[in-house]
């Protein structure tokens, strides 16, 4: 098990080491993950350990962003150094497209490795009585985090079943504070 962990660490070591993370408690390694309840944080977080384990020279300092758009932005900015971010929303961000038009093309991002393959999900109680995308219409749905690959996501869903947000009552919430809000009544559906 420790050998296959190492193997899943090494092209990120190698793109550490490269980027010139320094030893702890001086220059760490900026590495952006997404909100404390998600997947990218959890990740990046086991990341961190596992490096420190394997080698005390390099830490990984990890940041809370809202996600994979605001990775990119922080990465362009060079607030980060490395990022987790979704395939889709990287492509958008080197074309310029989407919520990158406004910037520009990106130049000088590259992917070092294939993670996971994420899934899309709209999260509804049991007993809320939609049944498919178009019941949103009118309903209070979270669509993710402004500067999220969730927020580009749920537009892409929302428009290959003819919707918009403005037919909905959105809102920007993390994958952690939605869930509370649904337990709560508070919002219809979240992505």
């Amino acid at each position: 098990m420790k050998a296959f962990k190492l193997l899943l660490l090494l092209p990120i070591i190698a793109l550490i080491v490269g980027c010139g993370g320094e030893k702890a408690g001086t220059n760490a390694t900026r590495f952006g993950t997404g909100g404390t309840g998600g997947m990218y944080y959890a990740y990046g977080s086991e990341l961190a350990k596992l490096m420190q384990a394997e080698d005390k020279g390099h830490a990984l300092d990890v940041k809370t962003t809202a996600g994979s758009a605001a990775n990119l932005r922080l990465l362009r900015e060079k607030f980060l150094d490395v990022a987790i971010v979704q395939s889709d929303t990287l492509s958008n961000a080197i074309n310029g497209r989407g919520v990158f038009a406004a910037a520009g093309p990106g130049v000088g991002y590259a992917a070092v490795a294939g993670l996971y393959t994420e899934a899309c999900q709209i999260i509804v109680a049991k007993n809320s009585g939609i049944m498919e995308v178009s019941d949103l219409v009118g309903k209070r749905v979270s669509v993710g985090e402004r500067e999220s690959g969730v927020l580009q996501n749920a537009e892409q869903i929302l428009m290959a079943h003819g919707l918009t947000f403005e037919m909905l009552e959105p809102s920007y919430l993390s994958f952690t504070d939605a869930a509370l809000a649904l337990e709560k009544g508070q919002i219809d559906a979240f992505s």
